[in-house]
């Protein structure tokens, strides 16, 4: 079995390959952990059932696509950060499977696992899905006054 992991922020994408497992036997987790031990040191991860922090260590300069930016060498880091009393960042993930469309097609189909609140730890993949992880903001209360003000 073969899966996609890709960390959106710090640009990190590799494919990880289970021979001997069977489909939908391995975790979002496991597949996650995978990648940056196969990483050969550029993908460091801290967690325990999912990422707290991620680490991804560029060494050559990489041109992204569409936008045709350089990416420069150097650690690109994401973190949860909850000590802000108005806002917390956590992680998030969701799957995309391979579909054959009605008209014979193929295409990438967004499973929402994440969204019925499933731990990556206990979500399971099939051969072929890409991970998607992706750190979040979420607002837990009203900013103050001086905001509120300008948006007035």
């Amino acid at each position: 079995m073969k899966v996609t992991v890709r960390i959106v922020g710090i640009y990190w994408k590799s494919e990880v390959s289970f021979p001997d497992q069977l489909d939908q036997s391995i975790s979002v987790w496991a597949a996650t952990q995978k990648a940056a031990n196969d990483s050969g040191g550029k993908l460091l991860l801290t967690g325990t059932s999912t990422i707290h922090e991620a680490l991804h260590k560029v060494t050559t300069p990489v041109t992204d696509t569409p936008t045709k930016r350089v990416r420069g060498v150097g650690t690109y880091r994401l973190f949860e950060d909850r000590s802000e009393p108005q806002s917390a960042s956590i992680w998030q993930y969701y799957i995309k499977r391979p579909t054959k469309l009605a008209d014979g097609s193929e295409a990438l189909l967004t499973i929402s696992i994440d969204n019925a609140a499933v731990p990556a730890i206990m979500a399971r993949v099939q051969d072929g899905d890409v991970i998607f992880w992706r750190l979040l903001k979420i607002a837990l209360s009203p900013e103050n006054a001086d905001l509120a003000s300008r948006l007035a």
